[in-house]
């Protein structure tokens, strides 16, 4: 009967052991995939804010020509305004921030400007422009983040 009772602590013991074991590589598990979420959702931010600015900027080289950029409050909200002629008429793309969203309009020069009428680009929790001399500064804040900055000097001006 010792033998047998023996037998059981030590099945008890081995058992104990493995459910440990267990438990904690499901707890190391569950702390993975909350990490690697994390990373995941920082990542995504870090590529849309660098999406964002990089759009702006492309956007800048390609309306390069003299006296096309410029940087106009329209009622309060300040935005890069290019200027751009298709077939002799002369139309405006403004890119600024309204309700959280980078937003772009095209629109016939002689339209007016109306900032809820734009296509949203990415979300932002801020973006701003400001031009100093031939330099354009443009500022995007993530959601929660810190401001990240591109600065562009159009070659012609």
């Amino acid at each position: 009967m010792n033998g047998t009772r023996t037998q059981s602590v030590q099945t008890l013991c081995i058992l104990l052991i493995f459910t440990l074991f267990a438990a904690a590589s499901l707890l190391l598990v569950l702390i993975g995939a909350n990490v690697y979420r994390g990373v995941s959702a920082r990542m995504d931010e870090n590529d849309s804010i660098r999406t964002s600015l990089s759009y702006v900027a492309n956007k800048v080289r390609t309306g390069d020509e003299t006296g096309e950029i410029a940087v106009e409050d329209e009622g309060k909200i300040r935005s890069l305004v290019l200027l751009s002629r298709y077939g002799g008429d002369v139309y405006k793309t403004y890119l600024y921030w309204y309700r959280g969203w980078l937003t772009e309009s095209f629109l016939a020069a002689d339209q007016p400007f109306v900032p809820g009428d734009g296509e949203k680009i990415t979300r932002l929790a801020g973006f701003s422009v400001k031009q100093t001399g031939r330099l354009l500064t443009v500022s995007a804040t993530p959601n929660g983040g810190k401001p990240i900055s591109i600065s562009v000097c159009p070659r012609s001006s």
